[in-house]
């Protein structure tokens, strides 16, 4: 008996599908690092989600410690095959990052708030980024 698409489950999937840096500064009267990024997450699911955070982390220098910035972004949900595009800056402590260089990504569903086909997909790639004299 043929199954019917009504009994397949329909799932969302988020995918990060671009991360590209504008800018690293600094703002000297707060003592932050500024993190300016596009980022493109997009619902590649067959189901809508509903509300998800996108957070960035960082890896000061050569370590493998991955630290959550203190911001995120909050996304009211996305239909299947829709995305989410933002340019976003991220702020955080100038005395985090001792170490001329460091890594950046994003999460899509920072908190694992949806049921989602695949968890994989929702890092980027790392960005080797250095920081501002």
């Amino acid at each position: 008996k043929p199954v019917s698409m009504s009994y397949i489950e329909q799932q969302a999937d988020l995918r990060v599908a671009e991360l590209n840096l504008v800018s690293v500064t600094r703002n000297d009267s707060k003592k932050e690092i500024r993190i300016q990024v596009l980022i493109l997450v997009k619902n590649t699911g067959t189901a809508a989600c509903g509300p998800f955070q996108i957070s960035g982390y960082y890896q000061p220098g050569n370590t493998q410690k991955e630290t959550r910035c203190r911001e995120s972004i909050e996304v009211t949900g996305l239909a299947p095959g829709a995305s989410f595009v933002k340019v976003y800056i991220f702020n955080e402590p100038e005395s985090v990052f001792r170490e001329p260089f460091f890594s950046f990504r994003i999460k899509a569903d920072a908190g694992d708030r949806l049921s989602e086909k695949s968890k994989q997909n929702n890092y980027s790639d790392w960005l080797r980024l250095q920081k501002p004299l």
